[in-house]
C-alpha cells in the first residue's frame, strides 16, 4: 500500500525528529537521546534526575548570557557557602 522508506531516509527521519524535541524540550532532551551513544554510558539506562535537569537548565542560560547568581541559584543549603 504506502511506500517503505529506505534507511537513509529513515535514518534523516529519526534524526528531524530528535532535533525537533531538542528544540521543544531543550538541552535535557538531548542528554537524555544521547545518553546510550556514550561509549562510556552504553550499558546504563539514563536515569531522569532533578540535578541533571537544573545543569541542563544553567547550561542554557549560560548560552544565552545569563549569569548565575548564587543568591537567587544556589541551592539553600549552599548558600551559606557562597
Amino acid at each position: 500500500m504506502g511506500s517503505q522508506l529506505s534507511a537513509s531516509e529513515l535514518e534523516r527521519a529519526i534524526i528531524a525528529l530528535d532535533v525537533e524535541l531538542v528544540r521543544r524540550y531543550g538541552f535535557y532532551k538531548f542528554i537524555e537521546l544521547a545518553w546510550s551513544h556514550v561509549p562510556y554510558n552504553a550499558s546504563t539506562p539514563f536515569v531522569p534526575a532533578w540535578h541533571i535537569e537544573e545543569m541542563c537548565l544553567h547550561a542554557e542560560a549560560c548560552t544565552v548570557g545569563s549569569r548565575f547568581n548564587p543568591d537567587r541559584d544556589a541551592p539553600p543549603m549552599i548558600q551559606p557557602l557562597v
